[in-house]
């Protein structure tokens, strides 16, 4: 796999409609779901890092701290 064939294949509708509907789950997640480590789990990974207006999180745990 190329730079080129990255870059041209990230376009493709499938990944499109794939990212919509993962943000789309995210959000209604947030009004409906149960905010716990199961959720966490699923719309995050370990590593991750977090930038919002109250504040900055590490880490999956921390998100889920501050969600």
């Amino acid at each position: 796999m190329t730079t080129e064939t990255v870059r041209s294949d990230h376009h493709h509708p499938h990944h499109h409609l794939a990212v919509t509907t993962f943000v789309s789950r995210f959000f209604r997640s947030l009004d409906v779901g149960k905010i716990d480590e199961a959720w966490a789990r699923e719309y995050f990974t370990e590593d991750v890092r977090e930038r919002t207006p109250i504040g900055d999180s590490e880490g999956r745990d921390a998100v889920l701290r501050h969600t």
